[in-house]
């Protein structure tokens, strides 16, 4: 890298540094996730929550929009509940924990199909 300014054998350089703060949003539990995509095993953020490549990790609301925003936004995926949670609940996790697609789900009919009466096979 050049320096922009050399001056009296003193060689300056200038540098852009890009920082991102949270937006402000409470810690509420909307029974969110997101799966880490890699290119790592698993990353850690600053408040300890591992993301470990491929699993379903529980987020916040904060932590969910946060992740939804650059430079984040090819790393994760996005799980939103299947009906929206409308009650505050704080979320509060001691420790990261998976979330399970039951929560994901919940309140959400249990649908299935059989492909055999469907006229759009082949």
């Amino acid at each position: 890298m050049e320096p922009w300014q050399i001056v009296e054998g003193i060689e300056y350089r200038s540098a852009t540094y890009l920082a991102y703060k949270a937006p402000g949003i409470s810690d509420l539990d909307k029974n969110q996730a997101v799966i880490y995509l890699g290119p790592f095993h698993s990353i850690t953020d600053d408040s300890g929550t591992v993301y470990r490549r491929g699993e379903r990790t529980a987020v916040s609301a904060k932590t969910f929009d946060l992740l939804m925003v650059e430079p984040y936004t090819d790393l994760f995926a996005y799980i939103e509940p299947s009906i929206a949670v409308t009650t505050d609940i704080d979320f509060t996790v001691s420790t990261p924990k998976k979330r399970d697609p039951k929560d994901t789900k919940k309140g959400a009919a249990k649908l299935t199909t059989d492909p055999s009466q469907s006229s759009s096979c082949c």
